[in-house]
C-alpha cells in the first residue's frame, strides 16, 4: 500500500525542491549509479507503508550505518553494463564461426565499434562481479531476515555458482576474439536475467549505503514503529534537516490529544516547526533516518499539508477557495476511513478575520472528534483558542515565543505550552521605517 503524500505536501516540505536547490531528496542522494538515484526518487514519490516494510528498510539502513561499508563498485562499470545489456538484438552478437571479410578487416584496422564496445563491456562485467563477490565475502551478516538480505543471499549464490564464477573471473584476463564471442552470448543472452537481478541488488545496495552514510555523518536517529491501530505519535528533539543549527522540539499526539493548536507572532518559527514535523513524519513512514533525537509512532495511511498553498489563476480559484478545496479533499479522505496526519498552517488566511475565526473553530473541533486523524494547525487568530476550549477537551495548545529586547523582537524557536498574546506585526513595520518612508514621501510631494 502507498503512503499518500500528494504534490502539495511534497512541495510544502521541500521533498524535491527546485532544480539545483537543496532538498530532502538531495540530502539523502549520495548514490553512485543512475539506477540507484532513480529508485531513491521513486521511494520519495511513492512510499510504501506498513509496519513490516518500514521496519525492514529501517533495519537494513541501520545495518549499513553500523558497518560503515563503502559502495564497492565504480559507477562507470554499472553504466557500461546497463548499456551493453540493453541491446537484445541477437544479430549484434560477435560470431567467431562466421566472420566476414569486412569484420576481419575492421578488426585489423581497429575500427570495429561493436567489437570495441563488447570488449569494454565484458571488462566492466568482470570488474563489477569480481569486486561485488569480494564485498559479499567480507561484509558481516548479522542474521537479520530483511528482504534486502534475502536478495543479497540470492546474489551471492549466483556469484558463487562454479560455471558463472569461472566465466566472470576469466573476463579480467586478456581474451581472444573467440572467447569474447563466447562470453558475449553467455552474459548478454544466456545469463541476462541473472545480471538483471544482480543490477537490481546493486541499485538497492547503492541506496542503502548512501542513506546510511548521511545518517552516520549527521547523527540522525531511527524511528520505532509501534504495533496497533490506535494512533500514537511521540517525537523528541525534531528539527529541520536543511536549517543550519536548527533547535529541536518535542511533540506527542494520541487519542487524548489529537490536535496541536499552534500560535505565535510572525517570524516566530511556526511554519519552520510545521515543516520540520512534516519532514520527520514523512521520513519515518518510508523507513529512513529522521532529524530527531527519537520517535515512536503507529503507521498512518497518509500525510497532508497546507503550508504554501497558492491560488489558481488558470482555474479561477482565489486563495480562500483553494483552501476550502484543500480542506474538502482531506476531509473526504478521512471520511473514507484513511488514517491521516494533517498539517494546516494559518487555516483560512485567505478570507476575512470573522469568517476565518468561525471556520477555524468549526473545522478544528470536528477534526479533533475523529479517531483517524492527528492534526497540527496554526493560526494568528488566538481568540479561537477560547472557543475551542469550550467545545473540545483533546486539544493541546502551544506557541512559539517572542522575547522583546530594547523594542526588538527575538525568537526562541522553542515550543512552549499555552496560547501566545504576542502581536508584533506593527512593531516590525515601524522598526523597518516604512511609516517614516511614506510620511517623508508625502512631505516631499507637498513641497514640490
Amino acid at each position: 500500500m502507498i503512503f499518500n503524500a500528494d504534490k502539495q505536501t511534497l512541495d510544502d516540505l521541500n521533498i524535491f525542491g527546485k532544480k539545483g536547490k537543496e532538498s530532502v531528496y538531495s540530502l539523502f542522494n549520495r548514490t553512485y549509479t543512475t539506477g540507484g538515484a532513480m529508485k531513491l526518487e521513486q521511494i520519495f514519490h511513492y512510499p510504501t507503508t506498513g509496519e513490516t516494510e518500514i521496519r525492514d528498510r529501517s533495519e537494513t539502513i541501520q545495518y549499513f550505518c553500523w558497518s560503515a561499508a563503502a559502495f564497492p563498485l565504480e559507477a562507470v562499470w554499472i553504466e557500461v553494463m546497463v548499456a551493453y545489456l540493453s541491446d537484445r538484438d541477437s544479430r549484434t552478437l560477435l560470431r567467431a564461426d562466421g566472420e566476414t571479410m569486412e569484420s576481419k578487416l575492421n578488426k585489423w584496422l581497429g575500427v570495429d565499434t561493436q567489437l570495441n564496445f563488447t570488449q569494454k563491456a565484458l571488462k566492466a562485467i568482470g570488474e563489477c562481479l569480481s569486486h561485488l563477490s569480494a564485498f559479499l565475502e567480507k561484509i558481516a551478516d548479522k542474521g537479520h531476515n530483511t528482504s534486502f538480505q534475502k536478495m543479497q543471499k540470492e546474489v551471492k549464490a549466483m556469484l558463487d555458482d562454479e560455471e558463472f564464477r569461472l566465466a566472470y573471473i576469466s573476463l579480467n584476463s586478456k581474451l581472444s576474439f573467440e572467447q569474447m564471442a563466447s562470453f558475449d552470448r553467455f552474459f548478454r543472452f544466456t545469463h541476462y536475467e541473472k545480471l538483471q537481478t544482480i543490477l537490481e541488488y546493486v541499485y538497492w545496495l547503492d541506496i542503502y549505503i548512501s542513506v546510511a552514510t548521511v545518517a552516520r555523518e549527521r547523527k540522525l536517529a531511527f524511528a520505532e514503529v509501534l504495533p496497533g491501530s490506535d494512533q500514537q505519535l511521540e517525537i523528541k528533539g525534531f528539527y529541520h534537516p536543511l536549517v543550519p543549527g536548527a533547535l529541536g522540539n518535542d511533540i506527542r499526539m494520541d487519542a487524548a490529544k489529537r490536535v496541536l493548536f499552534l500560535t505565535g507572532a510572525n517570524m516566530a518559527g511556526k511554519s519552520t516547526l510545521m515543516k520540520s514535523f512534516g519532514i520527520t513524519v514523512f521520513l519515518a513512514h518510508i523507513g529512513f533516518p529522521i532529524p530527531a533525537a527519537s520517535m515512536k509512532f503507529t503507521v498512518n495511511d497518509g500525510l497532508y499539508t497546507t503550508i504554501n498553498l497558492s491560488d489558481s489563476i488558470q482555474m479561477g480559484h482565489s486563495h480562500f477557495y483553494a483552501e476550502v478545496l484543500r480542506v474538502k479533499k482531506v476531509s473526504m479522505e478521512l471520511a473514507a476511513g484513511k488514517k491521516l496526519i494533517i498539517i494546516f498552517d494559518e487555516l483560512f488566511r485567505g478570507t476575512n478575520v470573522k469568517d476565518a475565526h468561525e471556520a477555524t473553530v468549526a473545522v478544528t473541533s470536528l477534526y479533533s472528534e475523529l479517531d483517524n486523524s492527528l492534526m497540527l494547525v496554526s493560526t494568528h487568530i488566538v481568540e479561537a483558542a477560547d472557543n475551542l476550549r469550550e467545545r473540545c477537551n483533546n486539544i493541546r495548545y502551544a506557541y512559539m515565543p517572542t522575547v522583546m529586547k530594547e523594542n526588538t523582537p527575538l525568537y526562541t524557536y522553542v515550543l512552549t505550552e499555552g496560547v501566545t498574546q504576542d502581536r508584533h506585526g506593527m512593531l516590525i513595520i515601524q522598526n523597518e521605517g516604512i511609516l517614516d518612508i511614506l510620511a517623508n514621501g508625502k512631505k516631499a510631494q507637498y513641497y514640490e
